[in-house]
């Protein structure tokens, strides 16, 4: 099984970021069942069966932009769902989390992973990568937190390396109507939605070059996501390339790539 080391990058003149807060409720169990029960409904919830069609249409995409071989930071990688569809395409892959149960699931699966915490969602990195993956996080810290993840990002990849910044919800017509910028999900869950000018203007702030955008994915209000699956499975690119050009109002969620 994989090791999990600590490589937290102490910043005291910075607010704790947490960088998966919808991942926060698991911190609080205890190391144990409590931990492996937690996982396996959010398995079941936001990585499992009811999404498995339009999470697998977005993977696609991610790996068409994704090179092969060399060092790979899945920064922000949450648990051991999905990593089977582009972890295999690297010769070193490096994981980081906030959340020690989700590693320690994928310890389990992936035992030739290097595994690394982060007790503040900043990360200490041991080398630079190729290519540094940003999945479903963003979307769930605030605008001065996410300038900090993006930052390390941008700091961690290899001049000329490849970042995929993928899954940032975005902020459409329908959420600007429900003044829905801010969403508290749960008591311990919440979801922030950037535009797209937003993101952009922040990666090439950072020093980000060559940045290329497409929306990601529609949604249809009050239409669950067991519904729209069969959708997404008979026709992806229809759902996750072209239905949110031309119906903006309905876009999901922002994708970008970027080198350094």
């Amino acid at each position: 099984m994989a090791t999990i080391e600590d490589r937290t990058l102490e910043r005291h003149d910075l607010p704790i970021l947490e960088a998966l807060c919808h991942m926060e409720e698991l911190r609080r169990h205890a190391e144990g069942e409590a931990i492996l029960e937690s996982l396996e409904t959010l398995e079941q919830s936001y990585f499992g069966p009811e999404v498995g069609a339009v999470r697998r249409s977005f993977n696609a995409l991610m790996m068409e932009r994704m090179p092969r071989g060399g060092a790979l930071l899945d920064y922000g990688c949450g648990g051991p769902w999905w990593k089977e569809d582009y972890w295999p395409r690297f010769d070193r892959v490096d994981a980081v989390e906030v959340n020690r149960g989700a590693l320690q699931a994928i310890a389990e699966v992936y035992p030739q992973a290097n595994l690394y915490h982060t007790r503040n969602g900043l990360f200490d990195a041991p080398i630079q990568y190729d290519c540094v993956v940003s999945s479903s996080v963003v979307g769930y810290i605030l605008p001065a937190q996410a300038k900090l993840h993006l930052r390390i990002c941008h700091d961690v990849l290899k001049p000329g390396g490849t970042f995929i910044f993928t899954r940032v919800n975005a902020f459409s017509l329908i959420q600007a109507i429900h003044c829905q910028r801010f969403a508290q999900a749960t008591d311990y869950t919440f979801s922030y939605a950037y535009t797209s000018r937003q993101l952009h203007a922040l990666l090439r702030e950072i020093g980000f070059r060559d940045i290329q955008y497409q929306p990601l994915g529609c949604t249809i209000p009050r239409v669950p996501w067991r519904l729209l699956q069969p959708l997404y499975r008979a026709f992806p690119r229809l759902m996750r390339d072209h239905l949110p050009r031309l119906l903006p109002f309905l876009k999901y969620q922002h994708f970008f790539t970027a080198t350094r």
